[in-house]
């Protein structure tokens, strides 16, 4: 697998139209580092939440929405299962499981790490764990032994193209 995968790697990746939702490459620093840790791979993407999104939720104590952040981590998790697959695959989400939000991403947070790893895969689909963690002003990186901000279990299947 890649160590690196560039930004239009990703948009080629990801089957989304140019009119539906692709959230994630827009705001990524260029590059998504992938790496194996154990048996299943693992993907850390850095990511700035754009400022256009904190308008309106919540006025007067702007935070992130929770379900975007969600978003970004499924397609986050799909860039991992098709930047090493064989052959082109159509993933689709089927569940969101024990989704936690612990820390309000607020407009003060400079970056945020966001990390997907596999649990299982098979020929049908698989499973995954990510998580957001955040970075505020005067930090230059994340502490892996942070609690994350947000995290959340995944279920996804496979379609064929």
């Amino acid at each position: 697998m890649k160590n690196r995968i560039s930004v239009e790697e990703i948009r080629k990746l990801l089957p989304h139209g140019k009119d539906c939702f692709l959230y994630l490459p827009d705001h990524l620093k260029h590059v998504v580092l992938l790496s194996t840790e154990g048996d299943y791979p693992v993907i850390h993407a850095l990511f700035y939440p754009p400022k256009e999104h904190f308008k309106g939720h919540f006025p007067g104590k702007p935070v992130y929405p929770g379900v975007i952040q969600l978003e970004a981590l499924m397609q986050l998790g799909a860039i991992l299962v098709l930047a090493s697959a064989d052959e082109p695959k159509i993933i689709y989400p089927v569940e969101i499981k024990k989704a936690r939000f612990r820390e309000a991403i607020t407009p003060d947070t400079l970056f945020a790490i966001l990390h997907v790893e596999l649990t299982k895969l098979s020929k049908r689909g698989g499973e995954g764990f990510g998580a957001v963690y955040k970075c505020e002003k005067g930090e230059s990186n994340y502490d892996k032994d942070k609690k994350p901000a947000t995290e959340a279990t995944f279920t996804f299947l496979f379609g064929s193209t």
